[in-house]
This record gives structure tokens, C-alpha cells and sequence, in this order.
């Protein structure tokens, strides 16, 4: 009899071992699937991404990046991808009018991953990016109104990682201080500072390059702004600096030395 109660006890003892529940840091296989499925969309928008031009490639890497976030909302690498995405598209599109509504995803998604996750530089760097470039779109008054919002994210870049593409959160603050007159606070002298601080990060980044060219080239220093497009032609890609960033850039910067004479 004891035998008999001795094999009942240990058979119920599989069998609530059996029907128990996933362990308490085990996500159940339904998320993990979404999370996975999300993981191999993001990997696919990198692919497209990676090698986009000005005019395709963009938009299917966006939609793959949306696809993951309709799968994981919450996976953070994909939203600012996104971000990342909507500003190249609305930045090289020749559609003036679908300008503005890009850069609003932009801004979206941008901040849906800074509410996810607050240190997420990324998604700092691109909001900071898709508001100028959306107040350049619509016009002074918003690029004005929006001065204040995009240093804020600039400066949180260079907290979490001053270092994040090639100086980034310095570059922009120094774009912002020679576009924006004096009297609503840019200073030519303040953005000289954060160009070089830039530079300094890494002297060889295209981006660097051709914005110091193009602060050269508004304070009327013309054989500066030349020196640093003859860098600018030398440059390849880099982690930083794709080859369709690069491909950009350099053509921005021949269309500079020509204005240059």
C-alpha cells in the first residue's frame, strides 16, 4: 500500500510539473515569436537601407521598419530606424509638398523610442535632425520656433555620447548657430567651436567635412571652405558615413565649389 501511495504521489508530482507555467523570466513563445519576427524585418530595412539612393530603396526599408514595429512596438532599434528612414526619404525626395509629413514620422517614431527607452541616442540624434529639417521644410518662423527643441537633443546626444556619429550632436549645434541669426541667438563663433569639437571627434567624417566647409563658406572664408571639399572628395564610406550618405555629401560638396567660384 505504501508503494501504491509512494508512485501516486510522485506520478501527481509530474503531472503538476507538467502544467505549470513558464518560469518567471521566461517570456511565453508567443512573444518571443513577435520579438524574433520583428528582429528579421529590422535585418531585412537594414539590407534595403543599406543600399538605397536618393530616389528608391528608402521607402521599402521604412516599411520593413514599420512592419517590425507593428510586430513589437516596443522594440526600440526599429522605431528609430524608422526615424532614421523618414529623413532620408523626405531629405532627398523631390516632392516638396510630402516633405513636412515625412519628417513628422520622423518625429513620431523618434519619440515613441526616447519614451521606451530615455537614453536611446539614437533616437535622440534623429528627432533632433527631423525637427530641423521639418522647420527648414515649413518655413522660418517653425525652423525658429523649433531652435530650442533641437539643441535640447543635441545636448543630450553629446551626454549620453558625444562621440555618436563622428561628433554629431556637436555638428548639428554648429549648423544651428551659423544658420540662425544672431538675434535669435546663433553665434558664427559658438558654431565655429562646436564644428571643430566635431572635427576633433573624427576629422575624417564626411558629414564633419562638408559642414565645415559650408560654415567657411557663410562667413566668407573661401579657401577654407575649399580646403575642406578637397577633403571632402578624398573621403570613403565609413561606419559613420554609408556610401549612399557619402555619395550625398560629395555632391552637395561640388555643387558648393562651384558656388565658391
Amino acid at each position: 500500500m505504501k508503494t501504491l501511495t509512494a508512485g501516486l504521489m510522485v506520478l501527481m508530482a509530474g503531472a503538476t510539473s507538467s502544467f505549470a507555467g513558464p518560469a518567471e523570466n521566461e517570456l511565453p513563445s508567443s512573444v518571443m515569436t513577435s520579438l524574433e519576427e520583428a528582429q528579421l524585418m529590422v535585418h531585412e530595412g537594414d539590407a534595403l537601407y543599406g543600399i538605397r539612393t536618393a530616389d528608391k530603396g528608402a521607402e521599402a526599408a521604412f516599411a520593413s521598419y514599420e512592419k517590425a514595429i507593428e510586430k513589437n512596438p516596443v522594440l526600440v532599434e526599429a522605431l528609430w530606424k524608422a526615424s532614421r528612414a523618414a529623413h532620408w526619404i523626405a531629405d532627398k525626395g523631390q516632392n516638396n509638398k510630402s516633405k513636412p509629413a515625412w519628417f513628422e514620422k520622423g518625429i513620431d517614431y523618434a519619440k515613441k523610442a526616447i519614451a521606451i527607452e530615455p537614453r536611446a541616442v539614437e533616437a535622440h540624434f534623429w528627432l533632433g535632425a527631423n525637427y530641423g529639417s521639418y522647420g527648414e521644410a515649413k518655413g522660418v518662423l517653425k525652423s525658429l520656433a523649433l531652435v530650442k527643441p533641437i539643441r535640447k537633443e543635441m545636448e543630450t546626444v553629446i551626454r549620453l555620447n558625444d562621440e555618436y556619429q563622428g561628433g554629431g550632436g556637436y555638428r548639428v549645434l554648429g549648423v544651428v548657430d551659423y544658420k540662425v541669426p544672431g538675434f535669435v541667438g546663433g553665434s558664427k563663433k559658438r558654431a565655429l567651436e562646436n564644428l571643430n569639437k566635431a572635427l576633433a571627434i573624427d576629422p575624417a567624417n564626411a558629414f564633419n567635412l562638408y559642414y565645415m566647409a559650408e560654415y567657411f563658406h557663410a562667413v566668407g572664408d573661401r579657401y577654407k571652405a575649399l580646403d575642406h571639399l578637397a577633403l571632402l572628395d578624398k573621403c570613403t564610406p565609413s561606419p559613420d558615413v554609408d556610401s549612399a550618405d557619402l555619395k550625398a555629401l560629395q555632391e552637395k560638396g561640388r555643387k558648393l565649389k562651384k558656388a565658391l567660384g
